[in-house]
């Protein structure tokens, strides 16, 4: 949709890897913490990776925390641990999003960034992640489809809430070296620019 939300995509009847899929749900009814621990660890270490080469300040110590909680996540003794640890990395990642615009774009665009805000958000910045981790989820869930695989079958996501739990999982390590990356360069480049966003009944 315009506001980036996965409604669904055409795809072949056929679907390869029945036995695969059973053993997917198996797997993923009785948890799987060390495919977690990888998946959530990518995620907490790419975000140190993009705050490095991307701020425009001195961000050495806040890198080097986010590292740290990435370590971490190689031993956490379960998913809500890991979860603990993801939240804490991207409390610090999202503190320090504003100075990863470039001096030009940083006030028009970040002048209202309060931090990280998923669906319903109303600044631009919020807006245009979004957007964007709504076209990774779809790239995502076509790439599951078409490994035979199922979406709704996750192992750090719950299955339970009707979501594609499999394509968020996996999408974590990718937000921040390709969905964030976009976002940050299409602002910076000048490529995004404010007058290209609409409000439509207070969206």
């Amino acid at each position: 949709t315009w506001r980036g939300r996965v409604v669904g995509h055409a795809r072949s009847s056929k679907s390869p890897n029945g036995l695969v899929r059973v053993q997917q749900h198996v797997l993923s009814a009785q948890g799987d913490l060390e495919l977690a621990r990888e998946l959530i660890g990518s995620k907490v270490s790419n975000q140190a990776t993009q705050l490095r080469r991307s701020s425009r300040f001195d961000v050495s110590e806040e890198v080097a925390l986010i590292r740290s909680l990435a370590r971490m996540c190689k031993t956490a003794g379960s998913v809500n641990e890991l979860l603990g640890l993801e939240g804490e990395a991207s409390n610090i990642y999202f503190r320090n999003f504003r100075g990863m615009l470039a001096d030009g774009y940083r006030d028009v665009f970040a002048d209202d960034w309060q931090g990280r805000v998923g669906r319903g958000a109303l600044d631009r910045v919020n807006v245009a992640l979004n957007y964007v981790y709504g076209m990774l989820l779809a790239e995502v869930i076509r790439g599951i489809h078409a490994s035979g695989l199922d979406p709704h079958a996750g192992f750090v996501h719950s299955s339970g809430r009707n979501k594609p739990a499999l394509g968020l999982d996996l999408m974590e390590q990718f937000r921040p070296i390709i969905a964030d990356s976009v976002v940050l360069n299409a602002i910076n480049n000048g490529e995004l620019k404010p007058g290209m966003f609409t409000e439509v009944l207070g969206g």
